[in-house]
């Protein structure tokens, strides 16, 4: 296996079971098997910078949890030539996020007047001006937005790993934590561990290692004393045998 001696790191936006002739196609290209590519991808990590909720069977705000809706969702895909997209989830609360907004508007302006430019700019502006305090738990987690960007509130990045003994999906780990410009630091949630992640060895990531011993205190004095001891003793005998050399 790959692990402990090498642990890739992937990006979260690909799609389940991305890696399988079933998902990817068949690439004349590709000789690896699906098998070989899990032992590969076992235990490696998942990066994904969008916000995804931390217990994906939490009530939400919109009426299902993530697993539901996954369910549903990957049920209608079934009966489709579509792929699984990782923005499905996203789309779903960005859909919630716009429903809501214009309720809180309370617009009453017909369709056709959208067509009108300038009706249709002080539309968008009024729908703007709502996503300031809008705030609700969406199937992606806490959904909130950034007006002076735009976009929505900064998110801390999550990761997973696959575990291949267990699941095809990737298992959400933690997530990392850059408050107050620190370095980064990976935040274990969901009971996990540096034991239940690195179940051999937690894999080398190249960083030089140093290695510090120490003594305790009256040690250090004792061979301190015996050192010089010992070089006085060398010194006086280096004499005695300077003056008596004849003898």
């Amino acid at each position: 296996t790959y692990y402990p001696r090498y642990v890739f790191l992937t990006l979260g936006w690909y799609p389940s079971k991305w890696w399988m002739e079933e998902s990817a196609g068949n690439d004349t290209l590709v000789s690896c098997s699906n098998s070989q590519l899990e032992e590969v991808l076992d235990r490696s990590l998942v990066i994904n910078i969008y916000p995804t909720a931390d217990n994906e069977d939490a009530p939400t705000d919109v009426g299902k949890t993530y697993n539901e809706f996954l369910s549903e969702y990957r049920t209608e895909l079934n009966q489709t030539s579509f792929v699984e997209s990782f923005a499905a989830p996203f789309a779903y609360d960005a859909l919630w996020a716009f429903v809501l907004a214009v309720t809180k508007t309370n617009l009453t302006y017909p369709l056709s007047e959208f067509d009108n430019e300038v009706k249709s700019e002080t539309i968008t502006a009024e729908i703007m001006g709502t996503l300031d305090g809008l705030s609700f738990t969406g199937l992606t987690g806490e959904v909130s937005f950034d007006l002076r960007t735009g976009t929505r509130q900064q998110s801390q990045p999550r990761v997973m790993q696959y575990r291949f003994e267990f699941s095809s999906d990737p298992i959400l780990i933690g997530r990392i934590i850059t408050d107050n410009g620190s370095d980064p630091i990976l935040m274990y949630i969901n009971n996990e561990t540096n034991d239940t992640v690195w179940p051999i060895i937690i894999p080398f990531d190249g960083s030089p290692l140093t290695e510090s011993r120490t003594i305790v205190l009256p040690v250090f004095i004792i061979m301190y004393i015996l050192a010089t001891a010992g070089v006085i003793l060398a010194v006086v005998c280096a004499v005695l045998n300077f003056v008596f050399r004849k003898r």
